[in-house]
Formats: structure tokens, C-alpha cells, sequence
């Protein structure tokens, strides 16, 4: 008879080592430290940031409130004129800057929270020194990509920060598309250079706007005028000066409530495509 071990017992022995083995194996996983999120566990989660409702961003005309450089100073340029301060238009697929000297447009993207703009094209005016350092200093900040925040606030805040820290605040003022809750109509207003005495049973000594229709074909060439007639509201966004003859591009928008003795629609100004500077109205016999 052998001494030792027999082959029985060593199989014995080592089946009642497994569990132990097992189980040192399971707690040494267990308190291992996980690697770092690397690869597509980390793309999972780059995903998973939510995206700005870029849908917002059309609600609203973004008129600047705030700005800085990237030491947290105000940036004064972007400053001054209060009637032509600076705002940021979007549509679908492009955006509008207006308060400089020029106007500013072109197209952009949203990645997430990543604004990217394209190439700004411009109109081409000469201004004084204060508001080409505004339009300098906006085509500066729109160079590169921005971080988008917009706020859930009541009166919306759009922040737009470059890489260097730089950063303009624009608070959001509702379009009149929102306001009035219905689509628009465009249609052409040529306005006389003087206002006129009108009656109106509510204004005693108000003075009327004299208007007419103007129409134009595809290729934009005026085929017809109406007839004049006082316009007795007036044209929002639209500051006439006495003075100049003006033809303009309005959106006419019908009112959902309107008062018992107020006007049926609304007309906002789009843009003004014509103007010239007479001394007097072109008499109302005028076709």
C-alpha cells in the first residue's frame, strides 16, 4: 500500500477549495474600483444631455441686456443708443443681428448645447466710430462656436458664451406672432409724408396716417396702387418721420377679440423697402 494521498482525496480536496476560491473572486470584484467611463459608455452618456428646444428661440425677439469680457468687465461698445439696441432674430435655419451699423445674418446649428454659427454676411453702410465698434465687437463674439443657455423664466434670458469665458445675456421679447396668435398677411403700405386731421370719435385732434396698397409682381416691379385712405391705428414698430414718403412691408394680422369700436387686424412693420423726402403729400387724385 502507497503512502500519501490518493488520487480520490486530492479531487476531494480540491472541489471543497472552489467555493472559497468563488467566492474570494466575487468580493475581490466587488470592492475593485470601476474604470473611468471610456469609449461607448462615455458616449451613452454624452448623448443622454439634453438638447435646447430650439423651437423657442423663434417665440422671441432676443434684445441684449447683459454682456462681458472674459475678466467679467462690461462690454461698453455693445452699449449706447437705446432705440437701436442690439437683437437677435432666428428662424428654422438662420439668424439675424440687427443694432450695429450693418446688419448681421447668416446660417446656424444647435449640437445639445453648442450654438454654431456660419459665416456672417452683412449689409454694406458706412456709420460713426460708435457703432462700428458694436458691429465689430458682435462679429467678433459670433466667430467660433457658443454655449447656449436659455431659461425657463417668465421673461426668458438667452446666454451665448465663447470659449474665452466672453458673454452677451439677451432677454426675450415676445414676437407678434405670439403675441396675436395667428398667422400673418404681407402686404405693402406706401404712407404720405405728412399726417392729416382725421375724425375719430374717441381722438377729438388726432392726426391719421394717409395710406394706399402698392402691389408687386414676382420680380418685384409695383403693377398696382389703391386708392388713399386714413389709417387711423398705428403701424407697430413703424416711427414715422415728417417729412419722408415711405413705402413699407407690413404683417397684417387679424384679431382674434378685437374691440367693439377698434380695428379688425394689426400691422407690424417688417421693413421699410422705399422711402424719399418730399415737402408735401402727393395729392389724393394720385392713381
Amino acid at each position: 500500500m502507497e503512502s500519501g494521498i490518493s488520487e480520490n482525496a486530492m479531487k476531494l480536496l480540491h472541489y471543497a477549495f472552489l467555493p472559497g476560491v468563488i467566492l474570494l473572486s466575487a468580493c475581490e470584484r466587488d470592492n475593485a474600483v470601476p474604470p473611468p467611463q471610456t469609449g461607448v459608455v462615455a458616449s451613452v452618456a454624452a448623448v443622454s444631455e439634453p438638447s435646447l428646444d430650439r423651437s423657442r428661440l423663434s417665440h422671441f425677439h432676443w434684445r441684449l441686456h447683459d454682456a462681458s469680457d472674459p475678466e467679467g468687465d462690461r462690454i461698453d461698445a455693445l452699449f449706447g443708443d437705446i432705440s437701436n439696441r442690439v437683437q437677435i432674430d432666428f428662424d428654422e435655419d438662420r439668424l439675424a443681428i440687427i443694432g450695429g451699423c450693418n446688419q448681421l445674418g447668416g446660417s446656424y446649428s444647435i449640437d445639445r448645447t453648442t450654438l454654431k454659427p456660419g459665416q456672417l454676411v452683412q449689409t454694406m453702410k458706412a456709420c460713426d466710430d460708435s457703432l462700428m465698434r458694436r458691429e465689430a465687437a458682435l462679429k467678433s463674439h459670433f466667430e467660433g462656436e457658443l454655449q447656449i443657455q436659455l431659461s425657463d423664466s417668465e421673461t426668458p434670458l438667452l446666454t451665448l458664451t465663447k470659449n474665452d469665458g466672453s458673454a452677451l445675456i439677451f432677454e426675450g421679447i415676445n414676437t407678434a406672432e405670439s403675441r396675436y396668435g395667428t398667422d400673418s398677411e404681407l402686404v405693402f403700405l406706401e404712407v404720405q409724408p405728412l399726417r392729416v386731421s382725421c375724425h375719430h370719435p374717441l381722438m377729438p385732434e388726432h392726426e391719421c396716417l394717409q395710406v394706399r396698397d402698392v402691389e408687386y409682381d414676382e420680380d418685384g416691379a409695383k403693377v398696382a396702387v389703391g386708392e388713399w385712405q386714413f389709417l387711423y391705428q398705428e403701424i407697430e414698430g413703424y416711427s414715422h418721420e415728417r417729412g419722408v414718403r415711405t413705402i413699407l412691408r407690413l404683417k397684417r394680422f387679424p384679431l382674434i377679440n378685437p374691440p367693439a369700436d377698434g380695428p379688425g387686424v394689426a400691422y407690424v412693420l417688417d421693413m421699410a423697402v422705399e422711402s424719399e423726402i418730399r415737402e408735401d403729400n402727393i395729392p389724393a387724385t394720385a392713381p
